[in-house]
């Protein structure tokens, strides 16, 4: 039953966004290398803060972990009147450890993710409730300059805790959670 679940998220196809069109599909390496060199600001500013990493290698090490991934690709059709695939973002959910029950949910854009989110924003929770059914309890941490990412965390329902000095640059990041579906 999981995975039919996690397939049916995984293979959901989504319809307009303005005159572009978009799609979830399971993250490959091709979209990794397609999003490398095009992180938005605000991902940069807290790669840099929360660990001081270079943001490729970051997006590289956070796709490999993750035992669910995703990517959103837009559909442009740009100003020679041709259509390009852009991806938008990749999240998923990685392990800290192997024999963890706890899932650390991630995501990172491009700047076509703030212009043309809005889907994903709409369709996200059935992300999410895949993520809960397969672990325990999520949690993560949030710089708390991304106030819009802060926000759309906490309407999918996860608790996003007051913000404390962490990482690589000591910045404020909130803690955020929720516990998994079969764990309420």
């Amino acid at each position: 039953m999981e995975r039919s679940k996690t397939e049916k998220a995984e293979k959901r196809e989504s319809g307009k966004a303005g005159n572009r069109h978009y799609r979830i599909e399971e993250a490959t390496q091709a979209h990794v290398d397609a999003l490398k060199g095009r992180l938005r600001q605000a991902d940069l500013d807290e790669i840099a803060a929360g660990c001081g990493r270079d943001p490729d290698a970051v997006l590289e090490i956070s796709w490999r972990m993750s035992e669910l991934r995703w990517a959103m690709i837009i559909r442009k059709v740009g100003n020679n009147g041709q259509e390009e695939d852009l991806v938008a973002c990749i999240a998923g959910a990685a392990r800290p450890t192997l024999a963890s029950a706890v899932g650390v949910p991630w995501m990172l854009g491009s700047r076509e993710l703030d212009r043309e989110g809005l889907p994903l924003g709409r369709e996200s929770r059935q992300y999410v409730q895949v993520m809960r059914e397969r672990f325990h309890f999520l949690e993560n941490r949030i710089d708390a300059r991304q106030k819009r990412a802060i926000h759309w965390l906490r309407w999918l329902g996860f608790k996003i805790e007051p913000a404390t000095p962490w990482g690589a640059k000591l910045m404020p990041f909130h803690p955020f959670w929720m516990r998994g579906a079969a764990h309420v």
